[in-house]
């Protein structure tokens, strides 16, 4: 069977144009701020994986500005989805909506609106290229679940669920981590049992984690003053041109490491084999 799995649409993570000259206070009037791209309310929560609900929450408590009005309906800019984006990824992190307020009013007391729209957009855009991707029940079914029982299948997707491989909406999947879905996929038909991949994809993952905060917390150490409470104004476009220039190392470092200790693993098993054949060609 030939699985065929359709790419979201990629969400546009940024700002569009220059706000280096955005005092605090401004205006989002994409006339005034130059942000040229608009959503209604509707076209902003899915750009943004979120939800209307949700942005008027946010507008209600002060996190998100309010839209600006052409006629009778209200419009949103690339900086609403920007700050938007930037609000569900810190309520993702453990931050309160408070916590949140907090740290935007401090920014635009103390900084230059220009620097922390600058700040948010780095920190909005995906770290990863991947491109979150599409699957039906019926589809799963097809690739894992016509070898399992139906309580083992329930239980591995509770499994990708939780570890972040899948999120489960009515009938339909998403994707999050195409390229380990496709491992896992191989490596099933390989005849590796689901929950010994899922466990290896766990494993993974906290290891992953566990190394880039260590990289994080060594970096910040030298970065960020320990006697400051908050990033200072003046090193602020050091951290994000930092950021900037550290991505890609980072994924590449990994990568090429990861691939070394790969070959290495296979190469010594491979020896073992061999040197098993051996002993067997001479017993």
């Amino acid at each position: 069977m030939t699985l065929e799995i359709k790419n979201i649409e990629s969400i546009p993570s940024g700002l569009e144009d220059n706000t280096d000259d955005l005092k605090s206070g401004e205006s989002l009037h994409p006339e005034v701020s130059l942000f040229k791209k608009t959503y209604t309310i509707d076209e902003l929560a899915r750009a943004a994986d979120s939800t209307v609900r949700n942005i008027r929450a946010y507008q209600d408590k002060g996190i998100l500005p309010p839209p600006f009005k052409k006629g009778r309906v209200g419009l949103y800019t690339t900086a609403h989805l920007t700050r938007l984006k930037l609000i569900t990824d810190l309520l993702e992190r453990g931050f309160s909506m408070s916590n949140i307020k907090e740290m935007i009013n401090a920014w635009q007391k103390g900084q230059d609106i220009g620097l922390l729209f600058g700040l948010e957009q780095i920190l909005s855009e995906p770290w990863s290229e991947e491109l979150e991707e599409i699957i039906t029940l019926d589809q799963l079914i097809q690739l894992f679940g016509e070898t399992m029982d139906p309580a083992e299948m329930s239980e591995a997707l509770n499994v990708a669920v939780s570890i972040n491989i899948l999120s489960v909406s009515n009938n339909t999947l998403k994707i999050k981590k195409p390229e380990m879905f496709k491992a896992g996929v191989i490596l099933f038909n390989a005849g590796v049992p689901i929950m010994d991949i899922l466990k290896m994809a766990q494993y993974m993952e906290e290891y992953v984690d566990n190394i880039a905060k260590k990289m994080v917390s060594t970096v910040t150490k030298h970065i960020i003053p320990e006697d400051e409470t908050a990033i200072p104004t003046e090193i602020v476009p050091k951290v994000a041109t930092l950021i900037q220039e550290i991505r890609p190392l980072a994924k590449s470092i990994v990568d090429s490491e990861l691939s070394r200790a790969i070959e290495h693993q296979i190469r010594g098993q491979i020896d073992e084999q061999i040197l098993k054949f051996t002993q067997l060609g001479i017993s």
